[in-house]
């Protein structure tokens, strides 16, 4: 990840705040590096594992300062509530030529549909466009879906019994998805998928990740859906 601005580095550490399994991740990938690059690493992430409440409000100023709300940051995308509107910007396709930006929404609309397919209502819908970005003069590939109201499913915790069948629904779907299309839904995000107001199971981060990548996340997001699949049973 040696490859990561600073201000993606804050960003991965913010996300991995809530996750003692990617946490150790970074720590095994810092092991590889110089005892100063260590240091340094070790030391901000530390920081923001701690204060994750503080590096969000530092991080959200700039669109705070727009009048925008920033409702999550996402592993590659940066999530803005306008209304009842969320805007998902794709923050690497800022920097993309236009055809790679237009084959960036041909991809993510792909795989977003592969999740429709599979797991129907369960999904957020969302759609794909170029749009200009609101906080620079550029322009960058964003997902466009509706604001929806939920709890996050909390992996550490053992789920409520009326939930289990949703979640055992979910998961055997997915595991179908992931045998027929080698895409697998991403449940290893902490805030990807949870239970509505009306206790429905929703997905909000709709695009599957490629099996092929490989990796701890298609690890941990294979062995959760394996535990989440016989939960009924």
């Amino acid at each position: 990840m040696s490859n990561l601005t600073p201000y993606e580095h804050a960003i991965r550490a913010l996300v991995y705040a809530e996750s003692p399994e990617k946490q150790q991740r970074v720590l095994a990938e810092n092991a590889q590096k110089s005892p100063l690059a260590r240091l340094v690493h070790n030391g901000a992430y530390g920081f923001i594992y701690r204060y994750p409440e503080l590096t969000m409000h530092i991080l959200a100023k700039p669109y705070r300062d727009q009048g925008l709300e920033v409702i999550a940051f996402g592993r590659n995308s940066t999530a803005i509530r306008d209304g009842e509107t969320v805007l998902k910007i794709a923050r690497a396709s800022e920097r993309m030529p236009a055809p790679e930006q237009r084959k960036l929404v041909d991809e993510l609309t792909y795989r977003h549909d592969a999740s429709m397919t599979y797991l129907g209502a369960m999904c957020i819908d969302q759609k794909f466009e170029v749009i200009e970005h609101p906080l620079h003069n550029t322009t960058v590939v964003a997902g466009v879906q509706s604001f929806v109201d939920f709890e996050p499913f909390d992996s550490h915790a053992w789920p409520a019994a009326d939930k289990r069948p949703s979640l055992s629904d979910f998961a055997e779907k997915s595991l179908v998805m992931e045998a027929e299309t080698h895409l697998m839904t991403d449940v290893s995000g902490t805030n990807n998928f949870g239970f509505d107001n009306d206790d429905n199971l929703v997905l909000v981060d709709t695009i599957p990740m490629k099996s092929s990548d490989g990796g701890p996340s298609i690890d941990m997001a294979r062995r959760m859906l394996n535990e989440m699949a016989v939960l009924a049973r």
